[in-house]
This record gives structure tokens, C-alpha cells and sequence, in this order.
């Protein structure tokens, strides 16, 4: 969650929440041991893209494990928004809504930093996790659950 304070994400997501009740700026995310304790139903988590989340997801990870195994628990199911970058490459671009070009500028750039990372030409990673949430949910209905993904 700090590794997000000045980012564009924060930035977008602030805009977008303008004049709600939401507020993105002082809220972290939730706790996957908190929502365990209240809630015995299934549980689907997908991690973010951006590369500042990798570290949060594998804590995820590891809590996930722990409640599985504590808990005996097998309906969670986490999802590596990150896991088809090898595959696939990561560039950024300046469009966060279509498919854009990657931009050339060197990845130490501002303007490298602050583009959205799921669109560009390495494209493709939002299809891809969409049917992996689709096939969490599958699994998670059918209680046929494999192993956390690993990062």
C-alpha cells in the first residue's frame, strides 16, 4: 500500500473517486486474514500488476498458506496478476484504455514509471488473468483447488 503513495495509479484512482465515499489515498487494502475470520465462503485474490505489489502478494501468499493449513481451508484461491510477465514482457504505455504503443523512453524515465503496464504492445495480461479468474472461480465452485500461484 505505501509503495503506491506517488504513483499514477493513486493519482487515476483518486480522480475517479472524486466525491465518493471512497478514498484510496488513506484506506489499505483488506486483510486477507481479517476477511477469513468473518467470512467462511470462497475467497478469489488477484494481486495488481504494478511491480510495487509483488511484494504485498507474496505476503499474501503466505497467508493464505497459513490459513489453509491453521484453518483447514481449501476454498481461497490467489491469483499473480504478474505471473504472465515473463512470457509475455512488460512495457509501458500512455494509454490506459486501449491497446497503446510501448514506449521507447528508458525505463528510468518518468514517463516509463508512471505508464499503465497492461495494454501496451506486451499487452494481453488483463485477458489472461480474467480467465484465470474465471477458472478460480471454477475451481473454487467445484472445491477443486490447486496451489497458490507462486511469484
Amino acid at each position: 500500500f505505501k509503495e503506491s503513495k506517488k504513483t499514477s495509479f493513486l493519482s487515476l484512482m483518486k480522480n475517479l473517486t472524486a466525491g465518493t465515499d471512497s478514498d484510496f489515498e488513506r484506506t489499505p487494502p483488506a486483510d486477507i486474514n481479517a476477511i477469513a475470520r468473518v467470512y467462511s465462503g470462497p475467497i478469489l485474490s488477484v494481486s495488481m500488476f504494478a511491480a510495487h505489489d509483488i511484494k504485498r502478494h507474496k505476503g499474501v501468499l503466505k497467508k493464505i498458506n497459513e490459513i489453509k493449513k491453521v484453518n483447514g481451508r481449501s476454498n481461497i484461491f490467489p491469483i499473480d496478476g504478474r505471473q504472465y510477465v515473463p512470457y509475455l514482457g512488460e512495457c509501458a504505455t500512455d494509454s490506459s484504455h486501449v491497446v497503446g504503443t510501448c514506449l521507447s523512453q528508458s525505463k528510468k524515465s518518468k514517463r516509463y514509471k508512471d505508464g499503465h503496464r497492461c495494454v501496451g504492445n506486451n499487452g494481453g495480461h488483463p485477458d489472461l488473468i480474467a480467465w484465470d479468474i474465471v477458472e478460480g472461480f471454477y475451481r473454487l465452485l467445484e472445491n477443486k483447488i490447486s496451489e497458490p500461484t507462486k511469484m
